[in-house]
C-alpha cells in the first residue's frame, strides 16, 4: 500500500489520494544521461577542431575528412561549437525546468524545439556525410544518435507533462 494523505477540507476517508513522489522521473533521468552525453561528444569535437592530432577515428579516416571539410564550419564558427552550444542550451533549459517546476510544460516545449532543429540539421550533415564527402565521422554519428534520443525522451516527458495537465 502507497503512502497517501488526506486532502485539506474533504468530508471522509474516501478522498484519500496519493502523495506525489520526489523521485524524478525515468524520463528525466535518460534525458539527463543523454545530455551529458551529447556535452562530451560536443566538447571532445570542439576541442579537436583546434587539436585535430588528438582525433581519434576507427572509422578508415571518415572523422579526418569530415572534420577537415568546408562543411565542418558555419561561417567562423565550428559545426563542433554549435553542437556543444546546443547541448549547453538543452542542459540549463533543463535545471531550469527543474527549478521552476511550474514552467516545466513550457520549458519542456522549448526543449522539444531546440531538439527538432538540432535533429534536422544533423539530417542535413548526414546527408553531407553520406552523400557529398563519402565519408562518415564515428563522432558525429554518436551526437545525432544522442541528440535524437533525447528528442524521444523530451517528447515523452513533454506528453506525459501535457496529459497531466489535461486530468
Amino acid at each position: 500500500m502507497g503512502v497517501s494523505s488526506r486532502v485539506a477540507g474533504s468530508p471522509g476517508p474516501d478522498t484519500v489520494r496519493p502523495v506525489a513522489s520526489t523521485r524524478p522521473a525515468t524520463w528525466m533521468i535518460v534525458s539527463a544521461v543523454l545530455t551529458v552525453g551529447m556535452i562530451a561528444v560536443a566538447a571532445y569535437l570542439s576541442w579537436v577542431h583546434y587539436h585535430p592530432e588528438a582525433l581519434v577515428c576507427a572509422v578508415d579516416g571518415g572523422c579526418h575528412t569530415v572534420q577537415n571539410s568546408r562543411y565542418a564550419m558555419l561561417g567562423p564558427v565550428p559545426v563542433a561549437a554549435l553542437g556543444l552550444t546546443m547541448s549547453v542550451v538543452v542542459a540549463l533549459l533543463s535545471v531550469l525546468r527543474w527549478v521552476w517546476p511550474a514552467m516545466a510544460p513550457i520549458v519542456s516545449i522549448a526543449i522539444v524545439g531546440v531538439l527538432v532543429g538540432a535533429v534536422i540539421y544533423y539530417g542535413y550533415l548526414t546527408h553531407i556525410e553520406l552523400n557529398v564527402l563519402r565519408a562518415i565521422c564515428q563522432w558525429c554519428v554518436l551526437s545525432a544518435v544522442l541528440t535524437v534520443g533525447l528528442l524521444v525522451s523530451e517528447g515523452v516527458g513533454l506528453w506525459k507533462q501535457l496529459a497531466d495537465l489535461s486530468e
